[in-house]
């Protein structure tokens, strides 16, 4: 039940108002249209209010999909607007399966049911997953808004991992990585996957790198922000916004390998009319797009004659690397940036399953 906007203001300046759908008593369906309000807070809580008001008769009634209006009222103003879209798609999967189904009448068995459709879609586990939590969010707020009460699905729980195959990850070897790399002639390019492969950066993070960020007297790189090139604010630049979780905002240094091209580079941009520190590292006056990103990176690969990795796999070659070169777990998880150890062994357990089997040889060798 959302909140609008008329296209005119009231003399004092009153635009924004509610409409509520429910079921009086003898199951007819009505509309309730609210008198205007200065601002759209106002009327979201003058909604809340109302429905409060309307007491057990209409929170009875409530549906899923009605139930996701007004979650995902409540997500524009507490998500990123980059995030946004990804909860509406996880909704959408809710609500096509049991949208029109009331709260309170949902049962256990509908719910495994609810299950077992969201598993023949043929999502990963992880996936499947964040559809059920949504569920579960969704409910946990209409508990603390409304009142309204269904534990079933957080009784029934979640999905198994062993209802899938682990998804795979790829990466580039050492080897593989110079082979990729010895074929890109462009000092941009080469630079943009010089950084992604040796310091693990998301290629969000990387993008919005700017020559501020460098600091070549103590060698280091910080990590602060994150563009999605894939959507703009209202200014129509890339979207900037803080990075995944508060543990990504890093400061790493930079190996010889990095920062001689990136010097290379800054060399490079130097020359440029009105360059200033305030120019993105890789792109100059604006980030790189995604997808040409991405085409670069799949032409390189074809001419280097070597597999064809996703973007996103330079960071996990990253990890792979330092890895294998017997980094520390909790150095390689905050050079990653990731939120604790955990995350880094799990994300990672693959590659650490050889570290393991080199522990039981050593031990054999006493």
């Amino acid at each position: 039940m959302p909140v609008y906007k008329n296209d005119k203001k009231t003399k004092d300046g009153r635009q924004y108002y509610f409409v509520v759908s429910y079921q009086d008593l003898s199951v007819k369906r009505k509309k309730h249209f609210s008198k205007n309000y200065m601002t759209k807070k106002e009327a979201q809580k003058a909604e809340a209010a109302y429905m409060l008001n309307m007491g057990k008769e209409l929170n009875h009634k409530m549906t899923f999909d009605e139930a996701i209006e007004q979650f995902l009222l409540m997500k524009e103003d507490s998500v990123k607007p980059q995030t946004l879209p990804t909860i509406k798609i996880l909704c959408n999967h809710i609500s096509s399966l049991i949208g029109s189904k009331r709260i309170e009448d949902l049962k256990m068995s509908e719910y495994e049911l609810f299950k077992k459709k969201i598993h023949e879609m043929g999502f990963s586990t992880g996936y499947e997953n964040k559809i059920h939590r949504t569920v579960v969010e969704i409910l946990k707020y209409q508990r603390k808004r409304n009142g309204i009460y269904n534990d079933i699905p957080e009784i029934c729980g979640g999905f198994k991992e062993q209802d899938h195959k682990v998804k795979s990850m790829d990466f580039y070897t050492y080897e593989e990585f110079m082979q990729f790399i010895s074929v890109v002639d462009d000092i941009i390019w080469k630079s943009l996957f010089t950084t992604l492969y040796f310091c693990g950066l998301r290629l969000g993070e990387a993008n919005a790198l700017m020559w501020e960020d460098i600091d070549f007297e103590k060698n280091t790189l910080s990590v602060s922000k994150t563009v999605n090139t894939k959507m703009r604010d209202k200014h129509g630049n890339y979207l900037v916004t803080s990075p995944k979780t508060k543990s990504s905002i890093r400061t790493l240094p930079l190996s010889k390998k990095v920062s001689d091209i990136l010097k290379e580079l800054y060399n490079y941009y130097s020359s440029f009319e009105g360059f200033n520190s305030s120019w993105n590292v890789f792109g100059g006056i604006k980030a790189l797009p995604d997808t040409t990103i991405q085409k670069k990176k799949n032409t390189y690969a074809k001419e280097a004659g070597i597999k064809q990795i996703r973007v996103h796999d330079f960071r996990h070659s990253c990890a792979s690397l330092l890895i294998n070169m017997n980094a520390n777990v909790t150095v390689v998880a905050k050079y990653l940036g990731h939120t604790d150890v955990a995350m880094t062994l799990n994300t990672y357990s693959h590659f650490y399953k050889s570290k393991l089997e080199e522990l039981v040889y050593l031990i054999d060798e006493l």
